[in-house]
């Protein structure tokens, strides 16, 4: 059955939050997060983790990444196709709760083999 990596992203806004707000909407959304993981079952392979600061690595360097909204979390889930993938997402508390919020899903594919050809 496929792999699907989800990326969570949240407006730049909810960086913004003061310590106070912060603590309590991070208790709430475990316990909603939580609640999503024992519904969407086995399917949901890795929990994953959140993500810190981003930064961006090119020919030149590497710098901070100045995006709006940025990738906040991941998890690995299991699914018969992208559709299926997709439906179990679509109650995710992640985008109920947080306005301008998005989630990203992406299958996993292999690694080509590289010819033998010498």
């Amino acid at each position: 059955m496929p792999n699907f990596i989800v990326i969570y992203h949240s407006p730049a806004s909810e960086w913004e939050l003061r310590a106070e707000d912060q603590r309590t909407r991070a208790d709430t959304e475990i316990r909603a997060w939580a609640a999503w993981a024992q519904a969407a079952g086995p399917r949901l392979r890795e929990y994953g983790s959140l993500l810190g600061d981003a930064h961006s690595v090119t020919h030149s360097g590497t710098s901070r990444s100045t995006l709006n909204g940025t990738a906040t979390a991941y998890s690995f889930l299991e699914a018969a196709d992208m559709a299926e993938a997709t439906a179990l997402l679509r109650q995710h508390p992640h985008i109920a709760d947080t306005p301008g919020a998005t989630i990203e899903v992406y299958e996993v594919l292999p690694w080509p083999e590289a010819s033998s050809a010498a």
